[in-house]
């Protein structure tokens, strides 16, 4: 069903993102790895689900945003090696060559790198010889260089030939990082696939409500559906969220608890961000709720912190600033305007940001 508000795992709950699903398909056979990105609730998971399902070969997913540290994300990566193994039948083959800290029989032992790669390699071998290939959708992958995540996925494109890594991320500045556009980058100058998740056009947006309003057996009316996309703007997490809602409730209820659901997400999403930037926590706000009343040039954005602060702030902090919320896809900038991409989190922040 379309309007389900959790992510797609059949391919005929996707709606539009064929060409791209098509992309990831055809890619799987021959690369080694593929980047989704594209803003947040543009329907990178689905995808993925999706994706993972429909490919003929051993796959398996990882949400990284469930790690805190670098020894449960290296313990998902074994458990998540241990799956393909099972799925290829040869666990118990290359069982003597399992890395050694993650619980097997309840027996918890020391892992280290090597032994990862070693592990990974065995899985290739058996993939090699069998003339097979094996897939690992990483969601969220930005999330894992602060475990220098980057690293370790960099020295497995690298140790194998058999495994494709999908990797999404909807912190555009920080994936494209991740994904080796910075010469700094461990990913950077190697092969890979890039397919890009983005917002529906006004057109498709309607077509997607039409046809969930069909599939729920519920009527509506073409006025509100125009409505509902303007508010919503083809951002389609938040019309699968209305559609939801509408089921139940009248129009106006069902776009009020769109907003009000926005608010709770972009609150946590926001305080997760400010979460080691105490210090500059306030200019952050000031920052966000200026730009959620209007889009600003770097110059109108320096004047409003000032006036709002009360101090000089700095062109080195102020790009600081810019660059990190940039990084994390709450703003954008076009033709040196700044501007909230995502016109629900917008009125969230409007609306969060101006009781304080």
């Amino acid at each position: 069903m379309y309007f389900d508000p959790n992510p797609k795992e059949r391919l005929s709950d996707l709606f539009n993102y064929k060409k791209e699903l098509g992309e990831i398909l055809s890619s799987v056979e021959h690369e080694k790895a593929i980047f989704i990105k594209g803003l947040r609730r543009t329907g990178k998971t689905s995808l993925m689900k999706v994706a993972m399902n429909e490919i003929k070969y051993p796959s398996t997913y990882i949400d990284t945003r469930i790690y805190s540290n670098r020894t449960e994300f290296l313990q998902g990566l074994v458990k998540s090696f241990n799956t393909l193994t099972q799925q290829t039948g040869i666990y118990g083959k290359i069982k003597s060559h399992l890395p050694k800290e993650v619980e097997l029989s309840g027996v918890r032992v020391k892992l280290t790198n090597e032994d990862l790669y070693d592990y990974a390699k065995e899985l290739d071998r058996y993939l090699q010889s069998s003339k097979k290939r094996a897939v690992l959708f990483v969601d969220e992958a930005q999330r894992t260089k602060r475990f220098d995540g980057d690293a370790v996925f960099a020295s497995l494109y690298d140790a194998t030939k058999n495994i494709c890594f999908v990797f999404s991320g909807s912190e555009i500045g920080l994936f494209e990082d991740f994904s080796g556009a910075s010469s700094e980058s461990p990913f950077y100058g190697r092969a890979k696939r890039i397919i890009e998740s983005g917002p529906l056009l006004n057109e498709k947006s309607l077509e997607f409500l039409r046809q969930g309003f069909i599939q729920a057996k519920k009527t509506y009316k073409e006025e509100e559906l125009e409505e509902a996309v303007e508010r919503l703007d083809g951002i389609i997490g938040w019309l699968t969220l209305y559609g939801h809602y509408r089921s139940s409730f009248s129009h106006k209820k069902s776009l009020e608890q769109v907003l009000s659901d926005a608010v709770k997400i972009t609150s946590a999403e926001f305080e997760e961000f400010l979460k080691n930037k105490q210090e500059a926590k306030s200019r952050y706000e000031i920052i966000m709720y200026g730009l959620s009343e209007r889009n600003m040039q770097w110059s109108e954005i320096k004047r409003f912190l000032e006036i709002e602060t009360g101090t000089n702030i700095s062109d080195g902090r102020l790009y600081e600033y810019i660059k990190n919320l940039m990084n994390y896809s709450f703003i954008e900038e076009k033709e040196g305007q700044y501007f909230i991409p995502d016109p629900v989190m917008k009125e969230a922040f409007k609306q969060e940001l101006g009781r304080k």
